[in-house]
């Protein structure tokens, strides 16, 4: 298993390609700052609006492993098992 489909069963997983879309935008607003307080901002906000170039760094990440949504699966059934 891909070290970025580890971090996928992580609970916060999505979180990655989250951060790598927050830092794109600030790297293009000016090279070398950081992503970071938007990163924060989108965590205090409950994780719910995505930045606009998450998408496009899902879609570079999954053909190696990365799969958010698979860590979500994972976690429902753990939970459906612990319920039983």
């Amino acid at each position: 298993m891909s070290q970025l489909a580890k971090i996928s069963l992580a609970d916060n997983g999505e979180d990655l390609a989250v951060f790598m879309a927050f830092q794109s935008e600030a790297d293009v607003r000016s090279r070398g700052s950081s992503g970071l307080p938007a990163f924060n901002k989108y965590k205090e906000a409950g994780r719910t609006t995505k930045p606009p170039g998450y998408a496009r760094v899902l879609a570079a990440l999954q053909p190696h492993g990365y799969s958010p949504q698979l860590g979500r699966m994972v976690n429902f059934a753990m939970s459906v098992v612990q319920s039983l």
